[in-house]
């Protein structure tokens, strides 16, 4: 048999499987780093405690304060949410990339296995060839 004809695509599979997998990686780092951005947003609103007293100019700066707080929190929350889509649609990616990538490997074992079984059937044909003929030079010895 001749060589694997699909071992370009099984290798272009490999590697949109390497690439999707990587992808999801950055996926995850920036889920990751979203969550702490939204961490450290909540912490600076705790962090910020009570309105302070005093004028309405210093009240009103310290609700100004934490309102801009608030919005930072809500922001990261927003952004971690589309961060973890990005994780699932990543992950997606990979899943479809691998399964293809499966798929040709799946063809490339099966053509591995015909291989060996056409090999091992040409050696036990060249091993009953020479017990066939090693058997009629004994036989015609004995005549």
């Amino acid at each position: 048999m001749s060589g694997f004809r699909l071992a370009a695509l099984l290798r272009l599979r490999s590697m949109q499987e390497d690439d999707a997998l990587a992808g999801l990686g950055r996926a995850q780092q920036t889920l990751a780093a979203a969550g702490l951005a939204t961490t450290a947003a909540r912490e600076a609103v705790r962090a910020a405690g009570p309105a302070p007293s005093g004028s309405a100019a210093v009240f009103l700066a310290g609700a100004a304060a934490r309102a801009a707080l608030a919005v930072a929190v809500s922001d990261s929350t927003a952004l971690e949410e589309a961060a973890g889509r990005d994780v699932d649609a990543a992950r997606g990616a990979w899943q479809d990339a691998r399964s293809r990538s499966r798929a040709v490997g799946r063809l490339a074992e099966k053509h591995e296995e015909e291989r060996r079984t056409d090999l091992a059937r040409r050696e036990q044909a060249q091993a009953d060839e020479l017990a066939s003929a090693r058997w009629k030079g004994t036989e015609d010895t004995h005549e």
